[in-house]
């Protein structure tokens, strides 16, 4: 599908390469912002805000979660709501970066 992942990239610059060595597929698509910061735990500290609020994805405008980097478990999870979506007239609502929370960074 069409989701987003956070990463974590190793780069050589002797080589000029970079190679993909962690991931974590999203269970939707963030279009603007989003972070991923690796904890001194090795544990990683990331946000993200869906673009398609479905109920599969959840009704929230951003997430920021503490996931474990071994095991891609979710240690902690806080969602924002804001402006909801009303699926009795509809199956989505779409977020452009204009409407709901948004979190650059955590």
């Amino acid at each position: 599908a069409n989701n987003s992942r956070l990463l974590i990239v190793e780069i050589d610059p002797t080589a000029n390469t970079a190679r993909e060595v962690w991931e974590y597929i999203l269970p939707g698509y963030a279009e603007v912002f989003g972070d991923n910061d690796r904890l001194p735990s090795t544990n990683m500290l990331s946000c993200w805000w869906p673009r398609k609020i479905t109920q599969d994805v959840g009704i929230f405008d951003e997430q920021i979660f503490e996931i474990v980097q071994d095991t891609k478990q979710i240690v902690w999870s806080l969602k924002i709501n804001g402006v909801g979506c009303d699926f009795s007239k509809r199956d989505f609502c779409v977020r452009t970066p204009e409407i709901g929370w948004k979190v650059y960074s955590v």
